[in-house]
């Protein structure tokens, strides 16, 4: 009670909080110092996250937090049709209050045990939407009982519509940029026979290896759902590649293949000239993005292309995107091509790495194969080119 008491009458500048905000350059930075604000008055208050819907897999999974301590579900993910309460809190579209968390210890939800597990004892959860389409939670936490009075629930739940602003934001910013480039890409896709199942699987497969990754290399919830965003934008700049080279189904000529390797240069500068005219992505997004197109061709033993560029000196993002693409396009059919049986395709990877690719992501990637070959049926070949995820 004496927290309460004494946090109440603290006074904050909001048009600091705002200023803060427009300095801040990711929405992970953001949220940071929204916890910084909130601390102001309420010191009690120890950690909010976001946690993003994915309304085609039925997913809900961490995306951004700021956290005093360790972060108890880095990477979490789970079908929100097996959760009843965050279930009834979407339908609703009310907020939860919990002053007692304890209870959730006999629970078999892996995020209520780990939660309890770091002490945190109250909770605020809060649906996000943009009009009818839900986007999410915002859960803000406590590590003291009894912690979500009336007068902290009011200044949590401003918070949290900022915090929805923010991510109505960020996903419109993404999907413009990302509407933009795969109208772009589309039309490469008509030209080059590769399908929108393509770019949807090279999706799932980065975020596998990007997940798998992320302990041991340190990657934000944030990163990981970028990987997944931008992975299928890979191949835009296939837009400026010559029929006679983007189809020819025969072996390219030396000059036809340098023909064909300007796509990544020209897909990169694409981006570019968006950004500059539109600053549609944080500048860490757009970094991601460029990386991705540029250097997804580069080979762990430095004989790929554009830059010849070897081992870690290739973007993270660059070398996941390399695995998935190229796994895909050997599981595939295509007109000139039977795909390759899920067992081939490995044998390839595992004999391929650590020289055309990065042996750590392959082995990531490899970990999770039943989850492989349930996306390969999921979005099976449906052998039309040119459909847009």
């Amino acid at each position: 009670m004496g927290l309460h008491k004494l946090h109440k009458q603290q006074v904050v500048d909001p048009s600091s909080i705002l200023s803060n905000l427009h300095n801040q350059s990711n929405l992970t930075e953001k949220l940071q110092c929204l916890l910084e604000f909130i601390k102001q008055r309420h010191c009690f208050i120890n950690r909010i996250a976001v946690a993003r819907y994915d309304e085609t897999t039925d997913i809900i999974k961490t995306y951004t937090h700021a956290t005093e301590g360790k972060n108890p579900i880095p990477l979490y993910q789970t079908r929100l049709s097996e959760s009843k309460s965050l279930t009834e809190i979407m339908e609703q579209r009310k907020p939860r209050i919990l002053n007692n968390m304890n209870p959730l210890r006999s629970l078999k939800s892996e995020h209520s045990k780990k939660v309890t597990e770091l002490g945190f004892q109250s909770s605020y959860t809060v649906p996000m939407f943009q009009g009818d389409q839900f986007l999410g939670f915002v859960f803000f936490n406590s590590s003291i009982f009894n912690a979500m009075k009336q007068n902290v629930v009011t200044d949590l739940t401003v918070i949290a519509h900022l915090i929805n602003v923010l991510i109505v934001n960020e996903l419109s910013f993404i999907k413009t940029t990302k509407c933009l480039t795969q109208s772009v890409a589309t039309l490469a896709n008509y030209r080059d026979l590769e399908t929108g199942q393509h770019l949807i699987r090279v999706s799932h497969f980065s975020r596998i290896i990007a997940r798998n990754l992320a302990k041991e290399a340190g990657l934000s919830d944030e990163y990981v759902e970028l990987i997944f965003t931008f992975a299928p934008l890979h191949d835009i700049g296939k837009i400026a590649v010559a029929d006679a080279v983007l189809c020819k189904c025969g072996k390219l000529t030396d000059e036809e293949f340098i023909m064909m390797q300007s796509h990544t240069t020209q897909g990169r500068e694409m981006i570019e000239k968006l950004q500059n005219n539109l600053e549609l992505l944080s500048p860490q997004s757009c970094e991601i993005l460029k990386n991705i197109i540029y250097s997804h061709h580069e080979k762990w033993d430095g004989t790929g292309y554009p830059d010849k560029i070897s081992g870690d000196a290739i973007p993270l993002e660059a070398r996941i995107t390399s695995v998935a693409d190229v796994f895909d396009a050997l599981t595939s059919k295509r007109i000139y091509k039977d795909p390759w049986p899920v067992d081939k395709a490995i044998d390839y990877l595992m004999e391929k790495r650590g020289s055309q690719f990065d042996a750590n992501c392959v082995l990531k990637f490899l970990e999770n194969r039943d989850e492989i070959e349930s996306i390969i049926d999921k979005f099976h070949e449906t052998y039309e080119p040119g459909i847009t995820i």
